[in-house]
């Protein structure tokens, strides 16, 4: 941020929301979603409360730049899926060393990226449903979700007669992440009265940007190549080369849920309430919980997610109506 703001001079605002806002927030911004958070809603109702203290009305947000212009690190597998089903041989020998390279994840990689090239997006997102992440519910409600939602939101993904980048950034844009993203950002703008506009999904923009070839969204290791392109003469170098993807969020899974957040969160998972739910296998959650409190953080995403639900219930399902 800071390289940011000495590039272009301008006026920047910083915040620092701390775990006790958290809990201070959480069963508000809750009610105020009407779904479960996520775990960027401590950074982003921080900024949002200072946009409205500097009485700032409209904010451009930047949601659907990734979408459109390949900004997520699975694009590459689709791009890559693309280059072995084009035969494009020479440009998968120079680029796929140059991904490959980059940290120690080889095998996973290829993997992932074969899985691509033969399976539909459709498959992808199935088995990403079965297995990539522990599944918290118990048999009986899991059968009974399966049953009446399940199956309903996988038949969403489409199989679009295009390349396999282009049906990836379809389905991010029409049936997955951008839909919650947007519902998401709304309600926790609306809630400190601020406004928010998003310029990259102006229709005009996406239908560009679908019509575009491949390479100039991906060129390895570079993902939003376009993007990079536009801002080039903007933005410091650091950040123009940069092949990270920042998160804008708090540090809710690194550090809040195996500190300051841990008594909060203890105390949930050992309520009659949370366990009396009837829906959760508590097993395996306290297995993954101690996991993590161990330092295995593969699945401290769907514990945040079990604990967002549960005060999700606690909120829509056990207090009376209209309360909050």
């Amino acid at each position: 941020m800071e390289k940011i703001v000495q590039k272009t001079s301008c006026t920047s605002f910083l915040v620092s929301p701390k775990a006790e806002d958290a809990i201070c927030w959480w069963e508000k911004l809750t009610y105020m979603n009407d779904l479960p958070l996520s775990a960027a809603f401590v950074s982003i109702n921080a900024v949002m409360q200072e946009a409205h203290k500097q009485g700032i009305k409209v904010l451009l947000s930047g949601q659907g730049s990734d979408e459109i212009s390949a900004g997520y690190r699975h694009s590459l597998y689709r791009y890559f899926a693309d280059l072995i089903r084009g035969m494009q041989i020479s440009r998968l020998g120079k680029e796929l060393p140059i991904y490959l390279k980059k940290d120690n994840k080889a095998f996973s990689k290829l993997g992932k990226i074969m899985l691509s090239t033969f399976l539909p997006e459709s498959s992808l997102y199935n088995l990403e449903f079965c297995y990539y992440r522990f599944e918290p519910f118990n048999r009986a409600f899991t059968k009974e979700a399966e049953k009446n939602c399940g199956e309903q939101i996988l038949k969403k993904i489409a199989d679009i007669k295009a390349s396999r980048l282009s049906n990836f950034l379809y389905n991010m844009m029409h049936n997955t992440s951008l839909q919650t993203l947007l519902h998401f950002e709304d309600r926790l703008t609306m809630a400190n009265s601020v406004e928010s506009r998003v310029p990259f999904l102006d229709y005009r923009l996406v239908d560009f940007v679908f019509s575009l070839p491949s390479q100039y969204k991906v060129q390895p290791p570079y993902t939003k190549v376009i993007h990079r392109f536009a801002m080039k003469d903007l933005i410091p170098e650091e950040i123009y080369y940069r092949q990270d993807k920042g998160i804008f969020s708090s540090p809710f899974y690194q550090v809040w849920m195996k500190q300051e957040l841990k008594p909060f969160i203890s105390d949930i998972f050992a309520s009659s309430a949370f366990r009396q739910r009837g829906i959760w296998n508590l097993p395996k959650i306290n297995h993954y919980w101690h996991k993590y409190l161990a330092g295995d953080n593969k699945q401290v995403e769907m514990l945040f997610n079990v604990i967002a639900l549960e005060l999700w219930f606690r909120q829509y399902v056990d207090k009376p109506s209209g309360e909050y």
